[in-house]
């Protein structure tokens, strides 16, 4: 599966949260609790890269799921292959990383409040420690589907009065790590 997300910062948080509900679907809350995990040979400070392969253990709504993604950005938008699968047993999980040399990197929680629109997954998010933020993603089954995508997402964003200047193309990660610096 193909995962083509943007997401914004957000100044008017109240305004925009007015127009989901007037122009989209309101589909639910829900706190996504991240724990992600890198290789021991990882420096603390050290830009990540590429090269380092960084996974997560996401809890939410009763779940615990393991992720992998292989980032790309095109025209602002993040474009990731990505694998998961269900675990369930999270304390056995962890033991595992310690087994094979990965260690925690960034804990994350989002307050999500989810939204759908014109077959566009939007999320309000407020990201503890970071601020507001909305995404929009589209999944892809295949390479063709992307640039289509990516134009969809952006005028979605457009819709809803989100300049493309406030368009974040960090990885959550990447901000949270430089806040703790």
């Amino acid at each position: 599966m193909i995962e083509v997300e943007k997401k914004c910062w957000i100044e008017d948080y109240d305004g925009l949260l007015r127009l989901l509900h007037e122009r989209a679907e309101y589909c639910g809350e829900m706190r996504k609790r991240d724990s992600y995990y890198i290789h021991e040979d990882y420096q603390p400070g050290e830009e990540l890269k590429e090269s380092h392969k960084i996974f997560r253990l996401r809890e939410a709504s009763g779940k615990q799921v393991v992720t992998y993604k292989e980032k790309t950005m095109r025209h602002g938008a993040e474009v990731n292959v990505e694998g998961e699968f269900e675990i369930s047993d999270s304390e056995a999980f962890r033991q595992f990383t310690q087994y094979i040399n990965y260690t925690p990197l960034v804990d994350k929680i989002k307050d999500v409040r989810l939204f759908q629109y014109r077959g566009i997954s939007l999320e309000l998010v407020y990201l503890h420690g970071l601020g507001r933020f909305l995404e929009a993603e589209i999944l892809c089954d295949k390479d063709s589907d992307i640039e289509n995508a990516i134009n969809r997402i952006s005028q979605c964003l457009s819709d809803f009065g989100l300049d493309s200047a406030r368009v974040e193309e960090r990885m959550y990660i990447d901000l949270l790590l430089d806040k703790s610096k």
